[in-house]
């Protein structure tokens, strides 16, 4: 839990450190979603990309893991606040 906390922490800073008001990364948006919705095989092949050895693959399995454990309320409540992160970002843009 604390973990999509500094996740959504980093996708806000990301957000407002974008001096020309940039939007948020399609691509960082897509995996924020896949991480606390998808399917694990869903989130691994959108993450493959970026994590190309072994070791990176099972420490992202490792932690889609934690977030498959997440009571679906949790989830939830993680889900609304990334979508509010994401539409203040996209007022300053």
């Amino acid at each position: 839990m604390k973990l999509m906390t500094v996740l959504l922490l980093v996708t806000l800073a990301m957000c407002c450190y974008s001096a020309a008001g940039a939007e948020p990364c399609p691509i960082l948006i897509d995996i924020l979603t896949q991480f606390l919705f998808a399917p694990e095989q869903q989130y691994m092949e959108t993450i493959a990309p970026f994590a190309p050895s072994r070791e990176m693959k099972q420490a992202v399995s490792d932690l889609k893991q934690c977030a498959l454990k997440l009571p679906i309320d949790v989830l939830l409540a993680k889900g609304r606040v990334l979508t509010n992160v994401l539409a203040k970002c996209s007022e300053m843009s």
